[in-house]
């Protein structure tokens, strides 16, 4: 193992397959999740889980009917516009290193490449992969590794980044009057 100092950050070098890591500073995220999912106006939720063999973390079809709001002050039973079909790691990874979380997506996601190609050929099935970050810090960066995200581009249309900021002093009520 050799330290080294790269753009003002400690490093390590090793003989592993993906030598450079940071060593400083510690983990500031305090929720990381990942999500893969498709979704169309007439998805079939079924189809989808029985082409690719793995169960949804959450599904569903056009016009299966939900609890959500009807306008600003009301909530009630409102129909799905659209069919959804999508995993997430939440509950399946259990850390805040994006890695795991995008490890787990490419260990279930890449041996289904070939019938994830099939239906990323439909055009109107959109193919997505959400990245969420929660930290306390409101300057945040991270780092993807190039072979996750490469194998993750290939069976999406795009990838979504949000990083946000939960300070608790953050949240502020209406101006006094």
């Amino acid at each position: 193992m050799i330290l080294m100092e790269f753009l003002g950050v400690t490093c390590m070098t090793t003989n592993e397959p993906y030598p450079l890591q940071v060593i400083s500073g510690d983990n500031q995220y305090t929720k990381v999740s990942v999500s893969y999912g498709f979704s169309a106006v007439d998805l079939n939720p079924a189809e989808i889980t029985a082409l690719l063999g793995i169960a949804p973390s959450r599904a569903y079809a056009r016009g299966d009917e939900y609890v959500g709001h009807l306008d600003r002050f009301r909530v009630g039973l409102r129909k799905r516009a659209c069919g959804l079909w999508g995993i997430d790691t939440d509950g399946a990874v259990h850390s805040s290193r994006l890695g795991d979380h995008l490890e787990y997506l490419v260990g279930l996601l890449g041996p289904k490449a070939s019938a994830i190609k099939e239906l990323l050929r439909r055009k109107d099935i959109y193919v997505g992969v959400w990245i969420r970050l929660e930290s306390p810090c409101v300057v945040n960066g991270f780092a993807l590794r190039a072979d996750l995200l490469l194998v993750l581009a290939r069976l999406c249309r795009d990838v979504n980044v949000s990083v946000i900021s939960v300070q608790a002093d953050s949240v502020q009520g209406p101006p006094a009057s």
